[in-house]
């Protein structure tokens, strides 16, 4: 093909991609006060007259008519049809929900889908290359399904309905424009039907302006199309498959920069997972592609192990040391980091490049994590950062004549989840009358992941609370991913019950349940003195939070080992703390009838608690424990 030629067919498939990875959501997301139903309908209905209109310019209409006379052809573009169906409303309602990174990721993973598909349906071999790809991009699922809670099945019908689309278009001899029409002639007896079932309000027009907007679906779902075919005409299918991440990556961007879409660690690390599997599957075919070209590189002349091979045996000890300096508990600001960060990776993938194979590179990786790993060890926690109100102060004690003297013990009066009269005091007690000590539990809406706590009772005295928590700094949110690499420190919180449980029922919207232990009153005042000692230290000798080996209940198993005749063994219960109430009803550390206890969860009662006027801190304690107070 003549220069220009390719020029324009370049430029076309640029727009193509452009368009849905740009146009499409904003659109869509313009009109998302309509009936998602109602706007698929449309989008139908009106793309079938401007596809007539286009096949009517390429003298291409008697092939719809040939193709609706022949079964052969008929019957895949029907459930074809069906496929785009569902691949359509399930975008509408991603970006119209406020899911525009879900359908992002969803199409970053369809070309790894269609790979996979192409082994179990067209008996396809894969190359190392492609393997490794399609694992880093199950990783990537799994990643979503385990760590953000929530099964990512909008990601999974786009790429997976596409990826089936893809199938039976390749497997029917027939005009891509051609078979778009017949697709789209079949769907329009059910969009008539969506549009007289969906009631007039429901498709939100308001004004002029929003009738022609939702007139405009079929321009929006043609012109792509349009410019796609002659674009893919044009160019060679390894250019098209390179240009088709534009889309993903245009959505992606529209997700994070206009329609304000949360990017959470975990999501950054699922999309880091399918990106790397991405970026090893478009190197391993571009090899592919130019040995088919008759590339006449010998074998001697070859590096031994290809590049592609090289660069994935690092990536799991790059990734590690960018996430380690990028979230450590360095004095440095966020670019700074950063930059560490992509120094890390840049060494890292420079020194596998050069090694003399895929196992050297895996090695060679690990050893500079190593290097690496000596000097970031040597970060000091500190105790001179700009703390929230809640974490400006480490409590500590002093004994005084076989008393116990707590400063800075926290008895706040929160007005919001920020706000709060912050009321700190000194406080003493006799530790010989510890009566016994409560486990307490804070969940978010997580069944497996929960904050734990402990309540110690004593004499004719108000309870002490001890929280073992991450010290934050103003602004700065929790995610277990920093919590891995010396990000937050840690504090050992101690304060009342009235503050401790109160903000976390009445501001946060947390539900605490409460259960009474086993320990005895020598057990329980062991405890106590053993984890206001540790608090204690932390501020003469700061420390970081781990969130596996340093949290709220890994830790608090510590200081239990010291007052058990045998430490508590080692459960998945310590990291999904959910279950950690089960597992310490099932070593005899709290009563099992406690469990099925009605008045295990006290959220009601600390509202009555608070409706009652403001009770100071013993009374609102022994309202909260009802017929369970001492």
């Amino acid at each position: 093909m003549p220069r220009r030629g390719r020029a324009a067919a370049t430029w076309a498939a640029v727009g193509a991609y452009a368009w849905w990875g740009t146009i499409a959501p904003i659109y869509f997301r313009e009109t998302s006060d309509a009936s998602s139903l109602a706007v698929l309908g449309l989008r139908i209905l009106s793309g079938v007259p401007l596809l007539f209109l286009w096949l009517l310019l390429t003298s291409n209409l008697r092939a719809v008519a040939a193709a609706f006379r022949t079964p052969g052809t008929l019957l895949p573009l029907t459930l074809s049809a069906a496929l785009v169906g569902v691949n359509w409303l399930t975008f509408i309602v991603a970006v119209s929900t406020g899911r525009t990174l879900a359908a992002s990721f969803g199409y970053y993973l369809n070309p790894l889908l269609s790979v996979a598909l192409g082994v179990l349906v067209l008996g396809e071999r894969l190359g190392r290359g492609q393997v490794v790809a399609i694992v880093l991009a199950g990783a990537g699922v799994g990643w979503q399904a385990v760590a953000i809670g929530s099964f990512p099945w909008i990601s999974l019908t786009l790429a997976g309905s596409f990826a089936l689309y893809g199938l039976l278009r390749k497997r029917t001899q027939v005009d891509p424009a051609v078979g778009l029409t017949v697709e789209m002639l079949l769907l329009c007896v059910p969009a008539i039907g969506l549009l007289l079932l969906t009631p007039v309000d429901a498709l939100a027009v308001g004004s002029v302006g929003d009738a022609l907007l939702l007139g405009a679906a079929g321009v929006v779902t043609v012109v792509p199309l349009v410019l796609f075919a002659v674009g893919a005409r044009g160019l060679r299918l390894s250019t098209i498959g390179m240009l088709q991440y534009l889309a993903p990556t245009g959505q992606f961007l529209c997700a994070v920069l206009l329609f304000g879409e949360a990017l959470s660690v975990h999501r950054v690390i699922a999309f880091g997972f399918v990106w790397s599997g991405l970026a090893i599957y478009v190197a391993s075919f571009w090899n592919r592609s130019r040995r088919g070209r008759g590339s006449r590189t010998t074998e001697a002349a070859r590096p031994a192990g290809r590049w592609w091979a090289r660069a994935a045996a690092a990536v799991p000890a790059a990734l590690l040391i960018a996430a380690a300096l990028y979230w450590s508990g360095l004095s440095a600001g966020s670019l700074l980091r950063g930059s560490l960060a992509v120094a890390g990776v840049a060494i890292t993938m420079g020194v596998a490049l050069r090694a003399g194979g895929a196992g050297r590179a895996l090695v060679h990786s690990w050893a500079v994590a190593a290097l690496i790993a000596i000097p970031w060890s040597w970060i000091p926690a500190r105790t001179d950062r700009h703390w929230t109100i809640d974490a400006a102060r480490q409590p500590t004690i002093e004994v005084a004549d076989a008393r116990i003297v707590i400063h800075d013990f926290r008895d706040f009066r929160w007005r919001s989840v920020e706000d709060a009269d912050a009321v700190r005091e000194v406080r003493e007690f006799d530790p010989d009358r510890v009566e016994g000590v409560d486990f307490l539990v804070s969940s978010w809406g997580s069944a497996r992941i929960v904050h734990t706590f402990l309540s110690f009772r004593f004499e004719n005295s108000e309870p002490i609370c001890i929280s073992i928590e991450v010290r934050r700094e103003r602004g700065e949110q929790y995610h277990p991913i920093p919590g891995l690499f010396k990000h937050y420190e840690l504090i050992y919180q101690v304060g009342s019950e009235r503050d401790f449980i109160g903000v976390r029922v009445l501001h946060r919207g947390e539900s605490v349940s409460l259960y009474p232990t086993n320990a005895t009153p020598e057990q329980s005042r062991m405890l106590l003195l053993s984890m206001l000692n540790a608090g204690s230290r932390l501020h003469r000798e700061p420390r970081f939070y781990h969130s596996i080996g340093r949290n709220c209940t890994t830790q608090l198993v510590r200081h239990v080992d010291l007052v058990l005749e045998s430490p508590i063994p080692w459960s998945s219960a310590l990291l999904l703390n959910g279950w950690s109430p089960a597992e310490a009803a099932r070593l005899g550390l709290i009563d099992p009838v406690a469990l099925e206890s009605a008045h295990r969860c006290i959220d009601d009662a600390v509202r009555a608690a608070v409706d009652a006027g403001d009770p100071d801190g013993a009374s609102f304690s022994r309202r909260i424990r009802g017929d369970r107070a001492p």
